[in-house]
């Protein structure tokens, strides 16, 4: 921890832990103040860099903050505990959000439809899919909120109290911003790892909107004008067979 976070964390009036991934994982105590520490993980800096910055603007003091991507349980529960939902894209209500403070999260608490114009094609297909599993699922976490553990200290509130924030760069590294127009080759991030999935789960003859989505680029891209300004364009695909690490990219090479 270097010197900085130190100082922020003894001045402090919050307590900040990682119950990561799962709470059942148990929790880890965070530096406090050091946003965009390189010893955190990538999932937490943006989240923590926020929290961290909203930290003057706090009024109360004793409070736990806890990053998790768990919408089941957490360590601990009462009027000093506020959840930080992470990566929970299934639009769940989190079962113990009548037994904390509050829930921070950085996407929707209620499922939306992905497209905007009827029309029968298979991306608008594996949308509607989605659409209704995730209605499914949040109508099934609205049961478990009224069915809470017995254990859990007394309800708190009537109905959650559930903030958003943007959802932030996952893990932007500290390179040199060069221009555009100076550069001989973009790439970039614009797809999503090939995983390997069993027949048993419907993902293996269902597609994602991820995928679809993310097929149109590159059809889009072979008419487009950057082409005809002299640019080429090629696609990679990298499975997590072959490289757990690197995604699937599209670099785009000047001439």
């Amino acid at each position: 921890m270097n010197q900085q976070a130190t100082e922020s964390r003894a001045l402090s009036r919050n307590r900040y832990f990682a119950a990561w991934p799962m709470a059942n994982a148990g929790a880890v105590e965070l530096p406090n103040g050091s946003a965009w520490d390189k010893s955190l993980l990538p999932e937490w800096r943006y989240p923590f860099a926020v929290l961290a910055e909203a930290e003057a603007g706090i009024q109360d003091s004793g409070l736990h903050f806890y990053l998790t991507k768990d919408p089941n349980q957490l360590p601990e529960y009462g009027p000093h505990v506020v959840a930080v939902l992470l990566q929970e894209e299934r639009c769940k209500i989190p079962a113990y959000a009548l037994h904390v403070r509050a829930v921070v999260r950085n996407l929707h608490s209620t499922p939306f439809l992905g497209f905007r114009q009827l029309r029968l094609n298979r991306l608008n297909a594996v949308l509607a899919f989605e659409y209704v599993r995730d209605w499914a699922l949040h109508y099934r976490s609205r049961q478990a909120l009224r069915s809470p553990h017995p254990d859990w200290s007394q309800q708190l509130h009537t109905t959650p109290r559930i903030y958003t924030i943007p959802l932030g760069y996952h893990s932007q590294g500290e390179l040199p911003q060069i221009p555009m127009q100076d550069r001989t080759l973009d790439s970039f991030f614009a797809g999503e790892l090939a995983t390997i999935l069993p027949p048993t789960t419907y993902r293996y003859w269902v597609s994602t909107s991820k995928a679809e989505a993310r097929k149109q680029p590159g059809a889009s891209c072979s008419s487009s004008r950057a082409i005809q300004n002299g640019a080429s364009i090629s696609t990679t695909s990298v499975s997590v067979k072959a490289s757990a690490a690197l995604p699937s990219s599209t670099p785009i090479r000047r001439r």
